[in-house]
């Protein structure tokens, strides 16, 4: 049975991925841009609220269908077909109440922070300055949600997880990193 919050961990990576790459390669912030990265924000941030409070929680079928949506609004700009087939399949029939793990609190704790910071950039209305700020914060966040990856979960998309402490001093690196 598929881990909920390997399967999360996964996406996030996709998409902060996919986002670091898209800021990076741009040089000017065009609207459908900004748009598309307010929605990989928001998504992102989501996920990450509802890792924050995993145990607490059941299953989450409203952010299943928000994850679920985000892709299909997305085309094949992120994952392929075939990967996001994977991802409506695993979201919507797995049970997964019955499959719990401990909370992973440093890497949560880092990704909330960081999150928090793209949302605060966010509102700089996507200026030079801003871009250079967001691309260091993707930088920071990108590696964090391979260390949710369970060793013994079949990743959906292929992701290789990573130890928590690796994926720590990467971000504490990019976070303390001169801009």
């Amino acid at each position: 049975m598929a881990d909920e919050r390997s399967i999360l961990g996964e996406l996030l990576y996709v998409i902060s991925n996919y986002e670091k790459a898209a800021i990076c390669s741009l040089h000017w912030w065009k609207r459908k841009r900004i748009k598309r990265t307010k929605n990989s924000l928001r998504i992102m941030t989501d996920i990450v609220n509802y890792l924050d409070s995993y145990p607490k929680m059941n299953s989450n079928n409203e952010l299943h269908s928000k994850i679920i949506c985000y892709f299909e609004e997305q085309g094949q700009i992120i994952v392929s077909n075939e990967a996001f087939e994977k991802i409506k399949y695993n979201l919507k029939n797995n049970d997964f109440n019955s499959v719990r793990q401990t909370n992973n609190q440093n890497i949560e704790n880092q990704m909330k922070y960081i999150i928090q910071r793209l949302n605060n950039v966010q509102h700089w209305e996507f200026r030079k300055k801003a871009k250079n700020e967001m691309s260091a914060y993707l930088y920071a966040f990108h590696n964090l949600p391979k260390a949710l990856i369970s060793n013994t979960h079949d990743t959906i998309l292929g992701v290789t997880p990573v130890f928590e402490n690796e994926a720590i001093e990467y971000s504490i690196y990019w976070l303390n990193k001169e801009r």
